[in-house]
């Protein structure tokens, strides 16, 4: 499996790459959420930019996510995960990760990725496993399919992303469709600033409702949740597998000399183009999540 360092170093590449050919950036200013914004993550060059930002945070946190979940039930031989907004699916890289480091290692995965949007810089299957991602909403998977077959169900930094109609969709699937095993976790990932994460549990709270009306009780609840203690704590500190490379945090953090406005006139066509100026995300700080067991009533 890739480390996380060359995986970045790739994406940088390709990313330098388009940089180099003297372009006007303006475009990938449109990577902000302000307002309620929603950049368009079909684009490669937003999609190289979200993940130089974003995706050192976004492994470490489902890595840690598949951590507490061994702690609660070993796989050894094989695990079925279901990613619902999966993304470049760096969940699957976090599931590989954290199974090597409790030893199981040659446990089998069946993972299915499930998005509206093919990601470029997708991560690539280990031979072993069956890795397998469709192109479509959730939401029509969950009505389409007749029974829920997988032990996890993960929302990667996906779970406000549905309508309020495509999510009803999915938890009426939880509330009335047959769930295959007698023990199914649901991971979430939670945005993590005050209002955002609790409307994030809000719906946390409905799937803890639909799958107890089909027969399943948990002890986990919507209100609680887990993070670092020291939220601005290095990742690299935390686990010494996590480097980032120097090249793309320089790059990053003076993005805006790099547009072709600036090098013909050595200054930009708006203030804002400083925005374009980011550090990635190198600490602990936005790691909010929740791991959710259930287990049929009834079974022995």
């Amino acid at each position: 499996m890739i480390t996380i360092k060359n995986y970045i170093s790739m994406i940088y590449d390709d990313f330098r790459e388009y940089i180099d050919q003297n372009v006007n950036l303006c475009m990938l200013k449109t990577l902000n959420y302000q307002a309620g914004q929603k950049p368009d993550y079909s684009d490669i060059h937003i999609q190289q930019l979200y993940l130089l930002r974003y995706v050192f945070s976004y492994a470490f946190e489902y890595k840690s996510m598949f951590d507490t979940l061994f702690a609660r039930e070993k796989f050894k031989d094989s695990i079925e995960v279901a990613s619902i907004g999966c993304g470049n699916m760096i969940d699957y890289w976090g599931l590989v990760e954290a199974l090597g480091e409790i030893g199981s290692g040659e446990c089998y995965i069946k993972y299915r990725g499930i998005d509206t949007i093919d990601w470029n810089y997708k991560i690539e299957a280990r031979e072993k496993d069956e890795v397998k991602f469709t192109k479509v909403n959730a939401a029509t998977i969950f009505q389409k399919t007749s029974t829920l077959i997988s032990n996890v169900y993960i929302f990667p930094k996906s779970i406000s992303e549905f309508s309020n109609e495509e999510f009803q969709d999915i938890c009426e699937s939880f509330r009335k469709k047959e769930i295959q095993r007698d023990r199914i976790h649901i991971l979430i990932s939670l945005r993590s600033d005050q209002g955002s994460m609790d409307r994030d549990m809000e719906r946390s709270e409905k799937i803890i409702s639909a799958i107890k009306q089909n027969g399943f009780i948990t002890e986990d609840n919507a209100t609680t949740f887990i993070h670092y203690k020291d939220e601005d704590r290095g990742i690299k500190k935390i686990d010494y597998k996590f480097e980032y490379p120097n090249e793309a945090i320089e790059l990053l953090t003076s993005l805006n000399t790099e547009c072709s406005t600036y090098v013909s006139n050595r200054e930009n066509c708006t203030s804002d183009c400083k925005n374009l100026n980011r550090w990635p995300v190198l600490k602990a700080r936005n790691i909010r999540y929740q791991v959710l067991t259930f287990d049929r009533k009834d079974s022995l």
